[in-house]
């Protein structure tokens, strides 16, 4: 909501108060002649207008905010900002490519750098997707994890703004409730960042096993996994334990242990 319109609502509801005041103050003298009816008339005609306005300018913001969410998240953006954003292109034909696009606006098909182009521009200009491209979907990234409440928002993550720029957050403020979190740009050092102009966090997903094998967590404990499943093996140097219990790599006993990276032979 802009703020002349938020200045709008407010003055037309101080009317319709002030309106509803004169109405019922009216009312009560409406036994003092015809003039005092013909006030009394004209105040409610007067407070049915303002509450009109009112209902008006409500409406008019919610088809306003619908408009600006229904605009696609690419517009505004260059190919280079759009660069390594993981997508879903479907073409007019029915084919489907997934990918994340290049700073060329495409996504590649092959490790020889060929892409398939998604967009008719690149580069420093304006993302604009092809014409045989019937939508272009944001996918959830495949390393990090949306945070959508503020409150869960902590240092580390991305800052993405409603108007999809980023901000690596590296101080907050919780006693702030106007600028909780602080990003420091090369160009304009540290800036806080309002809270109106947040949309969603990013998180980097912690790193889990994800193949057979030893994996070392956080603090240097042996994890070995196996068929899917992961056990701690050895706790510390020594600790070794082969009949302990096995988990899901993204059960709530493994996550705490993260990050994970596989062991070296000189490690296990």
């Amino acid at each position: 909501m802009t703020a002349l319109l938020v200045g709008r609502l407010r003055e037309l509801a101080t009317q319709t108060h002030l309106l509803e005041k004169k109405v019922d103050a009216l009312g009560w003298m409406a036994a003092n002649g015809p003039q005092t009816l013909k006030s009394m008339t004209r105040a409610q005609a007067h407070l049915m207008l303002a509450e009109r306005d009112l209902l008006d300018a409500i409406e008019n913001n919610e088809k306003e905010r619908m408009t600006m969410s229904e605009k696609p998240f690419w517009e505004g953006k260059t190919c280079e900002e759009m660069a390594g954003l993981p997508v879903k292109a479907v073409f007019k034909n029915g084919v489907t490519i997934t990918g994340q696009l290049s700073r060329f606006g495409g996504i590649p098909i092959s490790t020889e750098g060929m892409n398939s182009p998604i967009s008719i521009s690149s580069n420093t200009l304006n993302f604009r997707p092809h014409r045989e491209i019937s939508s272009v979907e944001l996918l959830d990234s495949l390393e990090y994890e949306r945070v959508d409440n503020i409150e869960n928002v902590q240092v580390g993550d991305i800052f993405v703004a409603n108007d999809g720029n980023q901000y690596l957050i590296d101080a907050e403020d919780k006693d702030d409730k106007a600028a909780t979190f602080r990003a420091y740009l090369s160009y304009a050092g540290e800036m806080w960042l309002s809270n109106c102009a947040f949309a969603y966090a990013l998180r980097r997903k912690p790193k889990l096993p994800d193949h057979d094998g030893l994996w070392l967590d956080k603090d240097g404990n042996t994890w070995t996994m196996r068929d899917g499943s992961v056990q701690c093996t050895c706790i510390g140097a020594d600790n070794w334990g082969f009949t302990r219990m096995w988990f899901s790599p993204d059960s709530k006993q493994v996550l705490p242990s993260a990050p994970f990276r596989p062991a070296k032979a000189v490690e296990a």
